[in-house]
């Protein structure tokens, strides 16, 4: 890792996550992306399906996505047109050799959901454990109004943490702390249960705001009450140092589309205030590993806890006993 990395974490942890949106993708041409400290290129295969793979072509480099060509569910290298099977990664043609080499792409599962591609990333390269179970959002109860992104310099598990801290929203935010009703992991999912301060300005509207965590890179905000609305945010890994935040902002459909609208925006405008206000914190901040934590600062130490099994197993002794540390003054 390189010098001056902040965590006791690798930078790429495995999960789902977020790498463009759907309109980005087309049978026309692969689109370059960076994700993961490496080159990606992605496309839409015979069937409509995303393709994702890595851009460099075994054979001398080329990167796939600066002119590379599509036809089916290849994709040949602008360089010498080696053609590569994008599902199986496999090299399916050389047109000057009469013999094929041994040579093949790494491919990534795909997923689309709410407009998103969203790929499962290993560090070993090995298929997916699991797949989340996302919501269904069918158009006519559910629209997705707009999305922002934000290129921020902190680490995705750092931007995880920051909905388990409650006790930065008077700080920060400027707002009344939320009562925690339940903060629980299973498996690869986190869900959290809040209720806004009787007293805070949302209560009139929202009695609750339910949060799910699909590992590391997805999760959903539910807010219930007079008017009903979902946020859907990725945390997205680009190097070591930068994560890519996608706020997508999803209010739900009204007879009156008025109310939709308004609800949107407001939506819109509000978390990413939030947001906004808290990448200056993310991107000066030290990763304690041992923190010393009060009463009312929030489930910190389940989260972190509940974050090792996304990483390989190489996680240092001493950085899992720093997490199991964290929990005593969890409330």
């Amino acid at each position: 890792m390189a010098p001056g990395y902040r965590y006791p974490f690798p930078p790429f942890p495995n999960g789902w996550f977020c790498i463009a949106e759907s309109a980005d993708l087309t049978r026309d041409e692969p689109k370059a992306l960076f994700f993961f400290g490496r080159d990606l290129a992605a496309y839409r295969g015979a069937d409509g399906q995303a393709i994702v793979v890595d851009a460099h072509c075994p054979h001398l480099g080329a990167h796939l996505g600066h002119g590379g060509k599509i036809s089916g569910d290849c994709i040949s290298c602008p360089f010498h047109a080696w053609k590569y099977d994008g599902k199986s990664g496999d090299l399916v043609d050389v047109p000057y050799a009469k013999r094929l080499p041994v040579a093949r792409l790494r491919t990534y599962p795909v997923i689309e959901w709410a407009g998103l591609v969203i790929v499962f990333y290993d560090s070993k390269a090995e298929a997916p454990t699991w797949t989340p179970e996302l919501p269904e959002m069918p158009p006519d109860e559910w629209r997705v109004y707009g999305r922002k992104t934000y290129k921020v310099r902190v680490h995705v598990q750092d931007v995880g943490e920051n909905g388990f801290d409650t006790a930065h929203i008077a700080v920060v935010h400027k707002d009344l702390i939320p009562e925690l009703v339940k903060a629980e992991g299973k498996g690869p999912v986190f869900r959290v249960e809040t209720k806004p301060a009787p007293d805070a300005p949302s209560a009139k509207f929202i009695q609750a705001i339910n949060r799910t965590l699909w590992g590391l890179g997805l999760s959903m905000n539910y807010f219930y009450g007079k008017v009903e609305s979902r946020i859907a945010i990725t945390r997205t890994p680009i190097d070591e140092e930068y994560t890519e935040i996608r706020l997508n902002f999803i209010p739900k459909v009204y007879e009156n589309i008025a109310v939709t609208e308004a609800l949107g925006q407001a939506l819109s405008q509000r978390v990413s205030e939030e947001i906004e206000q808290d990448m200056p914190i993310w991107e000066n901040k030290s990763y304690i590993e041992n923190p010393i934590l009060a009463q009312g600062d929030g489930p910190v130490g389940s989260w972190r806890r509940w974050c090792k099994q996304f990483y390989p197993a190489s996680i240092s002794a001493k950085s899992a006993d720093s997490q199991e540390s964290a929990s005593p003054a969890e409330a």
